[in-house]
């Protein structure tokens, strides 16, 4: 399996990418899986201060094709 990691500015993004996916038949469980992976933030300590970082929404795709990887990236990445 290939992965592929994009950043996402909204969900949508992944809508549209899976829309583009099964429109050229390249269909979830057969070719590829994915996993959402939704905003977390996470709480530090640094010199006795709490800081909040974020990690950025995310989705993983999990190719069997890596021609499908690297043309989903291409495009969205």
């Amino acid at each position: 399996m290939i992965e592929c990691i994009i950043e996402l500015k909204t969900i949508n993004q992944l809508y549209e990418m899976l829309e583009y996916l099964e429109e050229r038949n390249i269909l979830r469980d057969r070719d590829f899986d994915f996993k959402y992976q939704p905003n977390t933030e996470f709480y530090e300590l640094y010199n006795n201060n709490r800081i909040v970082t974020s990690s950025p929404k995310r989705v993983a795709f999990y190719f069997k094709d890596g021609k499908h990887a690297t043309y989903l990236k291409l495009l969205y990445g």
